[in-house]
């Protein structure tokens, strides 16, 4: 497969990842006052990157965000259709193992998943954290939550 097969699929929903990127990040600096960074492949921009993650010096599944201050990083994601507060959450599993391996190599004291969520019937923009540390970790590695393996747009 092409290496920018999921880039060529999937370019016209970064304007609305790149909104939600920065409307945390903006949360975050406004009520905290922490500086808080673009860091993953593409955070914070609809514009194109050529190449891989890997060609780009970065890992694939990087976070998003990272606050300096806190030595956090932070992966923005949720859909782009109104939902349910109590509808299931999915997560690319490169993201999960992209912070086990952070976390086992002592890179960054706290990663956490920040998932926004328009809420269906009001309107409302909820946001969930989840912190993934050694409890969530070892939780997920002895399949207490459900996988799931989706067909995005029958592929």
């Amino acid at each position: 497969m092409d290496k920018h097969y999921w880039k060529e699929a999937y370019k016209h929903l970064w304007s609305a990842a790149s909104k939600k990127e920065e409307a945390v990040k903006n949360l975050i600096e406004n009520e905290t006052g922490l500086k808080v960074e673009m860091a993953g492949l593409g955070a914070g921009t609809d514009g194109y990157i050529s190449g891989s993650a890997a060609d780009n010096k970065m890992e694939i599944g990087d976070a998003d965000l990272f606050i300096p201050d806190l030595d956090a990083f932070l992966e923005v994601t949720g859909p782009n259709i109104a939902m349910t507060i109590e509808a299931p959450l999915w997560f690319r599993p490169d993201k999960f193992a992209n912070t086990d391996r952070k976390l086992k190599a002592g890179k960054g004291k706290k990663h956490f998943v920040i998932h926004v969520l328009d809420e269906k019937g009001t309107g409302n923009k909820i946001l969930r954290a989840i912190d993934l540390n050694e409890a969530f970790f070892s939780k997920l590695n002895a399949g207490n939550f459900k996988t799931v393996y989706p067909r995005i747009r029958e592929i």
